[in-house]
């Protein structure tokens, strides 16, 4: 979780090595707040042209408001596109679903207010969603199957083993933010390992009789 927040703004109380959602949307939301930054953040905003003018050296946005369904253009010198490629719901083709006059969710429309305690679930899909879903949920509901088209194959976690954090580890990581950076740089390093030179050196040398090689998307 230190490692979602900006190096410049790190947060010593996180209770946990793997945060919560929710408790990493409320990191961002504070710092929106603290740094004044919520008047020049659009919600519920839709950007559906963007056009480079040559000439001018600016993009030109065009904008809808959901919420109004009304629509305006603005123009910007730098334009990121940061969305990500998860923000657009998808359901898998399945005979008869759109016919289920039951409670349907999905992990990036979710209802945080939707009790599912002791309700039957159907979880489509495994994975890396479902990986974190499945065992979140598993303790609440009355059953829950897992409808998979083929199974997932994990890693062992290479990094920090998932755990909550001790109240004396959460006061030091406040009252030392070296030890923080210190954190962050050893999760990076560990991480950046995987790429490494070596990593892919040592891969060249074992046996393709006996090796087999996954290409992970992260």
């Amino acid at each position: 979780a230190h490692n979602y927040a900006f190096s410049f703004e790190p947060k010593s109380d996180f209770p946990s090595v793997y945060a919560s959602s929710q408790e990493i949307r409320k990191y961002f939301e504070d710092f929106a707040t603290k740094y004044d930054l919520n008047g020049a953040i659009h919600k519920s905003h839709l950007v559906t042209t963007a056009e480079w003018s040559e000439s001018k050296g600016e993009w030109y946005v065009e904008v809808k408001n959901l919420a109004s369904n009304t629509a305006f253009s603005d123009r910007c010198h730098i334009l990121v596109h940061a969305t990500g490629y998860l923000n657009n719901p998808a359901w898998p083709q399945v005979p008869g679903l759109d016919e289920y006059r039951g409670i349907k969710l999905h992990s990036a429309n979710y209802d945080p207010q939707l009790s599912i305690n002791n309700k039957n679930v159907i979880l489509i899909g495994g994975g890396s969603s479902a990986i974190q879903i499945l065992p979140a949920i598993q303790p609440l509901v009355k059953q829950v199957v897992i409808v998979i088209r083929t199974p997932s194959w994990l890693l062992p976690d290479i990094s920090t083993e998932s755990r909550e954090y001790t109240a004396q580890e959460i006061a030091t990581f406040g009252r030392d933010p070296g030890v923080v950076l210190k954190l962050r740089q050893e999760n990076e390093r560990t991480m950046n390992s995987i790429f490494s030179k070596s990593a892919l050196a040592s891969l060249t040398e074992m046996s393709t009789d006996n090796t087999i090689i996954i290409q992970l998307y992260i």
